[in-house]
């Protein structure tokens, strides 16, 4: 007997009860009748319950015939209800899994075999029909992935015949969260879950994907979020996000958050986990096109496409004819299955472009082009990942092996290199350690090529894991000395460009304050008076002060005793907008985050003066100093402020933001600098440097430093600003280029620095084979060369690698269908 059997009786003895209330004996008497066969049906004959029901049918007939009273009639009906709870207490389930995209079934997967493996379910797996989104929005044409689409294990059962109304399962599993809400596809509107809800006693949707950190809060708040009874999602971490953005938007609609998700990993990576290369059989002709080549994923995504439309077809193109060239390794190509539905619905002007790359590819034959639905067979033959960012590289950092993010904006050979921040020694050589790999390098701005001189080995941490970028960011030249700071470590390195020998400086930990991100030190301004630097952080308690001389380590704490440490939130300490030159005196002016003070501060002597004060200093984000004016950014980013320390007066204009991307406003602007006659506005997420013209009041783009093409208003990243002799220098992460700029004559010069021809192959095979993190392509070259030189078979799977993508998962040891299976199943029976 269901759960859903036994209400059913429940309810029609409710009534059967009203019925005879109302003196319709005939009516109870067929009711009763049916319910008793429906009990055989199920249970067989001899029940005690199909007994009393006889029994009542009798009392039905005295009662027509005025030989008893209503009453006793009502207290047999309460019997039979007592025994339908106690004899025919619901020990049977059955549950649906609904699955339309064959490739993304692997998301309730484990769960039907769980429920198969238990003899009391009914578990039926229905493969359900989509359609294709036309530009407008209709229907096009209709999709169906039948049984033909899944493994032998998998009994599939026809949608047209499994009445979703009739069967009422008690379970519903699907990962289809769109409803309407998909401009690409939709599954049929018979399945949305809007419909689904009221068909079960318990919907549940699965994502059909993982990821490594952070969820957006789109994904949060869809149609499967809304209306499934339980959410299962990967990890507490990623649940309490999802309770976060579902209470903002629906508060306790449809189920407390804090019921609604839970945390019991995702069946997905139970299926890499569980998942051998012996398990998946090869057609000829990918065996014959493999041979005993090493073997790239490369994976391709629609939401990358989309933000890039024309360069991320260049990107392919690039991509094909690098691999296409190198014979010692095979390309295996899985585009995202809806790929070309998306070019054909939402790009229609390069849908034609697409086909025909794809087209030349698979008829030349040169390598695997995988549109299947079995991704963990691309998963488990592989021998490295290679192309965009999106579920798959969590699921593929699972079994240990390499992964590297495609750069769309790089289609260059050269190994280019990138930095945010440098300095000049005494015989005016510059010097800069690179923003993403391991390396102090030599930079020669006359031929835009840079030599590396040093190696630190040391590796940062981000939120807790190895990441390869930010090791240092603030350069210092003092006499031979190339002194580092770090940004995500805890020491300072220096390399002596004479003799070539490095150094290491240990920072005392008492003063580190690490967050969520960073357990490292953030250093990144600096002020240098006779022979002392002194240090501002993001994240440290204190003023840094070292030495050249002695290399001693000193700290100052008088500064943030006087002006408070804190910021508003009380989790992150108030950091540098603005530090001005430095007197000879060795005073400098400053502003800081949350404070509404402009300071002087003496870093000989720690004094703290207060020269000028507004609150609306305190609600700024960025900020920089024309001579006269202070100009700044608001902390909505909405405004441009400009204040004026003697007289106090502000002024504010409407700094216009719609094409920024970025949901935390401190990160839009990455930096602000007084140039000229202008101002200039310097985007973290965005897709232009806004120019304000201080005589006109008016922004515009800054053409002189271009859009860069296929970006798409996404991350053209600036990192802080550098000056230098009257020169400000822009560092541009995303297409590889620094920008100086000449305050005088308005002048713009790009650079763009690859690795010295000479050193290319040696550093990049050298850095990147002792990787275990996620590495970003960061423009090393021959992208198949790379691969060429540092895939080695077993060795490649490296075990920090595949536990750093699980440490936060549930049921990490691939048993999560289990879990999810056996938690449902106890909510069902409770």
């Amino acid at each position: 007997m269901r759960k859903h059997q036994q209400r059913q009786i429940l309810d029609l003895l409710q009534t059967i009860g009203q019925a005879q209330s109302a003196g319709l004996y005939a009516e109870c008497q067929e009711s009763a009748i049916d319910i008793g066969e429906h009990i055989e049906s199920v249970e067989g004959e001899g029940t005690l319950t199909v007994g009393l029901l006889e029994e009542y049918c009798e009392l039905l007939f005295k009662a027509n015939n005025g030989e008893i009273g209503d009453n006793q009639l009502k207290k047999h009906l309460v019997k039979i209800e007592n025994s339908v709870k106690q004899e025919l207490k619901p020990n049977r389930t059955e549950i649906a899994f609904l699955s339309y995209k064959a490739s993304m079934s692997d998301s309730i997967e484990s769960i039907y075999h769980a429920a198969k493996s238990d003899s009391s379910c009914d578990a039926y797996w229905i493969p359900i029909p989509y359609f294709d989104r036309k530009p407008d929005g209709s229907f096009g044409a209709m999709h169906f992935e039948g049984a033909d689409c899944y493994s032998a294990n998998i009994k599939c059962t026809d949608w047209r015949e499994y009445d979703l109304e009739a069967h009422r399962p008690d379970v519903i599993f699907t990962f289809a969260p769109y409803d309407e809400g998909n401009y690409v596809t939709s599954v049929h509107p018979d399945f949305y879950c809007s419909r689904l809800r009221g068909l079960t006693g318990l919907l549940v949707y699965v994502p059909y994907f993982v990821i490594a950190d952070v969820v957006a809060g789109y994904f949060c708040t869809v149609a499967g979020c809304v209306f499934a009874h339980k959410v299962v999602v990967q990890s507490e971490q990623i649940r309490q996000q999802y309770i976060k953005y579902y209470e903002e938007a629906y508060s306790d609609r449809f189920g407390r958050p804090e019921d609604k998700f839970v945390a019991l990993g995702s069946p997905k990576f139970d299926k890499v986990i569980n998942t051998k290369r012996e398990d998946r059989e090869l057609p000829d002709v990918w065996r014959k096109t493999i041979g005993k080549k090493k073997v790239v994923l490369y994976n391709t995504t629609v939401t990358v496409m989309l933000a890039n439309d024309e360069q991320y077809l260049k990107k392919l193109r690039h991509v094909l004819k690098t691999f296409r060239n190198h014979g010692d390794v095979a390309l295996w190509w899985r585009p995202h299955p809806l790929s070309e539905q998306t070019y054909a619905s939402m790009r229609p002007q390069l849908a034609g472009e697409y086909r025909q790359i794809v087209s030349e590819y698979q008829r030349d034959g040169w390598g695997v082009y995988d549109d299947t639905v079995d991704l963990h067979r691309a998963i488990a033959w592989t021998d490295a990942y290679y192309g965009d960012w999106s579920s798959l590289v969590t699921l593929y950092g699972v079994t240990g092996k390499p992964v590297v993010i495609q750069d769309v904006y790089y289609t260059e050979t050269d190994v280019l290199l990138r930095f945010a921040d440098f300095a000049l020694d005494d015989e005016g050589n510059a010097w800069a350690f690179e923003l993403f790999n391991d390396g102090l390098f030599k930079l020669d701005f006359g031929n835009n090529t840079a030599k590396l001189m040093a190696k630190n080995g040391n590796t940062p941490q981000y939120k807790g894991k190895p990441a390869q970028t930010h090791r240092y960011v603030a350069i210092h030249c003092v006499g031979n000395e190339v002194i580092c700071f770090p940004f995500f470590l805890d020491r300072i390195f220096i390399f002596n460009r004479l003799s070539s020998e490095t150094k290491e400086i240990a920072i005392d930990r008492e003063y580190l304050y690490p967050s969520d991100y960073n357990n490292g030190y953030t250093f990144y301004l600096s002020r240098q008076h006779e022979n002392k630097i002194y240090m501002f952080g993001a994240n440290t308690t204190a003023i840094l002060v070292f030495d050249t001389v002695t290399h001693n380590v000193g700290y100052h704490l008088s500064f943030f005793d006087r002006i408070g440490l804190f910021t508003n939130d009380e989790k992150s300490i108030k950091y540098l907008l603005y530090a001005g030159e430095c007197s000879e005196d060795g005073k400098i002016f400053i502003l800081t985050r949350n404070c509404q003070h402009l300071i002087s501060y003496s870093l000989l002597t720690q004094e703290v003066e207060i020269i000028a004060s507004n609150p609306v200093l305190a609600k700024c984000v960025r900020a920089d100093f024309d001579g006269s004016d202070y100009w700044l950014i608001s902390e909505d980013i909405s405004k441009l402020l400009k204040w004026n320390p003697v007289t106090d007066k502000i002024a504010k204009y409407n700094i216009p933001v719609s094409n920024t991307t970025s949901t935390q406003y401190e990160n839009v602007f990455t930096s602000i600098s007084a140039y000229g006659d202008n101002i200039l506005l310097f985007p973290g997420f965005g897709d232009k440097v806004l120019k304000f013209q201080k005589k006109t009041g008016l922004f515009s783009g800054y053409d002189k430093i271009p859009e860069p093409a296929g970006l798409n208003n996404t991350v053209f990243k600036y990192d802080a600003l550098k000056c230098i002799n009257g020169k400000a220098y822009a560092f541009s992460r995303y297409n590889y280029t620094m920008y100086k700029l000449d305050k005088l004559d308005q002048e713009v010069v790009p650079y763009k620095f690859r690795l010295s021809d000479d050193e290319s192959g040696v550093y990049s095979d050298d850095f990147y084979s002792n990787l275990y993190a996620v590495i970003n392509e960061s423009g090393f070259g021959n992208i198949a060369e790379y691969f060429a030189c540092t895939i080695n078979g077993e060795s490649n799977i490296n075990y920090e690698r595949k536990m750093s993508f699980l440490e936060d998962s549930a049921n990490k040891d691939g048993t999560a269908g289990r879990t999810i299976y056996d938690f449902i199943h106890k909510a069902v029976m409770k």
